[in-house]
């Protein structure tokens, strides 16, 4: 628990002493969560395993590798 704490506490520190990148880092990471989960939730609705299993049985592009 001792680690934890310190890490939270420098990284509390590092947030002051760099805002703005702070802010962007966190930005850029919120943006690519929510895009990805967009994206996987859309494939999820749109794709059953039956059509994932007939795109597995049809897919031949590497076949030859």
């Amino acid at each position: 628990m001792k680690g934890i704490l310190g890490d939270l506490r420098f990284a509390i520190r590092a947030i002051r002493r760099a805002p703005l990148f702070a802010t962007i880092a966190i930005l850029s990471l919120a943006l690519g969560i929510g895009a990805n989960t967009a994206i996987f939730t859309l494939i999820d609705k749109m794709h059953s395993y039956p059509v994932y299993q007939d795109f597995q049985q049809k897919g031949e592009a590497f076949s030859e590798v």
